[in-house]
């Protein structure tokens, strides 16, 4: 017999999608919004998950979104944020410092959460 049998009409089992960053708006922002490429800085606290303590903060930190100078978890949590705009990102470890962590702070394997504020951004 055929190792897959699907019955016709029965529906393709689709593939994980994988790890996804989870985006909770606490405050809307005004203007334009953050697109791939824009220039941007932001205010941010960086918390452990698993234990809530806060591991660093930056006040005015820049980066291009989608231009690979911040983990991926970062780059997907400011898409769409506009000025003034506060969000929580919680990002799974796949999406954050990985199997390796980031020196004595985040250990290997850790989901993060940060609390961003977008100061500014350049188009």
């Amino acid at each position: 017999p055929p190792e897959n049998f699907w019955t016709a009409g029965e529906p393709i089992p689709q593939t994980a999608a994988g790890p996804a960053v989870a985006i909770e708006d606490t405050k809307e922002g005004k203007g334009a919004a953050v697109e791939k490429g824009d220039e941007v800085f932001i205010d941010y606290e960086l918390f452990l998950k698993e234990t809530g303590g806060k591991v660093e903060g930056a006040k005015r930190f820049g980066f291009v979104q989608g231009g690979g100078e911040v983990i991926k978890g970062m780059d997907a949590g400011v898409l769409g944020l506009k000025v003034g705009g506060k969000r929580t990102v919680n990002v799974p470890w796949q999406l954050g410092y990985g199997n390796r962590g980031s020196g004595p702070d985040v250990p290997p394997c850790s989901d993060l959460t940060f609390k961003i504020t977008l100061v500014d951004i350049k188009k």
